[in-house]
């Protein structure tokens, strides 16, 4: 009866997991400290005291994950996807660091149920406009629904659909996911998509104004009784401290009637959380997928966690079951975390979702939900 979705942060299929698969781009880097993808491969083997197995089956990075995600049959898995799928080495000037995957690696997405992108974020045109290209011809080879970038405006700020075809929930609703970003999560003002200009859907900020475009995006989809959920990127990569701002921009939207999920991204770990008027409003679900293993810094943030949201939403009202699956990292591989991990994080949360009066989560049965 309720309509089954799967929310995952930050999936970054570049660098040391690109390098891992059975096809993979060439591993050169323009980072100031890396310059070959191989490294951050033989950074996490040094941490992690084992080897990372080469040419692993698309499955191999969901790890336990994908068992977790087969039973709980979501009619979508949202994930915002930090990476070119492309082979081009049109590397984008002035930035740090690039991501890019393998076109094949496009099968990554398809291990999981349902797969949907937002691109609306800071790598999606590391390898400029031919890499966004050839990232929306693959996706759209494999029939993976996205949003958030696209080859003009009208595509980049149109939402991905995805119909009702869950077997377990015949009253599920058709979902729609429009994906968006900030340039306060680094990026550039020219990465906005034009009327015949590929790119991403920027906001140029918070206000009034920028309520009202989502407004205007989600009516048509709310009058057809779709299932709308924002996915959005926004804020700097390591803090708890989410703003008034964006408070008051995903409550805006929710008083609207606009949205029935906002999915935020960019943080490298979970943010706090809420249910405002019963509408999930996550401000930060953290990585999922990642190659930073090796790398060491921000122990304090639980930096090698890795959390998937499960929401079961009523289609006659607010009402939502959430479970979260955590996971840490080991071998490049989502594995089922500690009690001690797991409680850990309950306890971080609870803390952070009190400033929100979000709500208090306890460890319980190998999952995170609400007390």
């Amino acid at each position: 009866m309720r309509t089954r979705v799967a929310l995952c942060g930050d999936v970054m299929l570049g660098r040391g997991i690109d390098q891992i698969q059975r096809s993979h781009v060439d591993p050169e880097l323009r980072e100031r400290f890396v310059t070959d993808a191989r490294d951050y491969v033989a950074l996490a083997e040094r941490r992690g005291g084992t080897d990372i197995p080469r040419g692993v089956d698309p499955a191999y990075v969901w790890g336990e994950a994908k068992e977790r995600l087969a039973r709980f049959a979501p009619q979508a898995t949202v994930v915002n996807l930090e990476n070119a799928f492309t082979g081009t080495d049109g590397f984008a000037p002035g930035k740090g660091i690039h991501y890019r995957s393998h076109p094949d690696n496009v099968a990554v997405l398809e291990a999981v149920p349902n797969p949907v992108c937002s691109l609306a974020n800071n790598h999606v045109l590391d390898f400029g406009e031919a890499g966004l290209d050839e990232t929306c011809a693959t996706l759209d080879q494999a029939i993976v629904p996205y949003c958030g970038a696209g080859r003009n405006r009208d595509q980049a700020c149109g939402p991905a659909i995805v119909e009702a075809s869950a077997p377990r929930s015949p009253r599920a609703r058709p979902i729609a996911v429009i994906g968006c970003c900030l340039g306060d999560s680094g990026v550039a003002g020219e990465w906005e998509a034009g009327s015949a200009r590929p790119g991403v859907f920027l906001l140029p900020g918070l206000s009034e104004g920028e309520i009202r475009v989502i407004e205007r995006i989600a009516a048509p989809l709310r009058d057809a009784s779709l299932l709308v959920i924002l996915s959005i990127h926004w804020g700097g990569n390591w803090g708890y401290d989410i703003g008034e701002e964006k408070i008051r921009f995903a409550r805006s939207l929710v008083d609207l009637g606009a949205v029935d999920v906002v999915h935020g991204h960019s943080s490298h770990h979970p943010q706090g959380f809420e249910f405002y008027h019963g509408v999930p409003i996550i401000y930060g679900c953290g990585d999922l997928i990642n190659d930073y293993e090796g790398i060491w810094g921000h122990e304090e943030y639980e930096p090698d966690l890795a959390l998937l949201y499960l929401l079961a939403l009523d289609p006659a009202g607010p009402e939502v079951r959430m479970e979260i699956a955590v996971y840490e990292r080991r071998r490049f591989r989502l594995a089922r975390a500690s009690h001690d991990s797991a409680s850990r994080i309950a306890r971080i949360l609870s803390a952070e979702n009190r400033r929100l009066a979000g709500p208090t989560l306890v460890y319980e049965d190998g999952t995170v939900r609400p007390a």
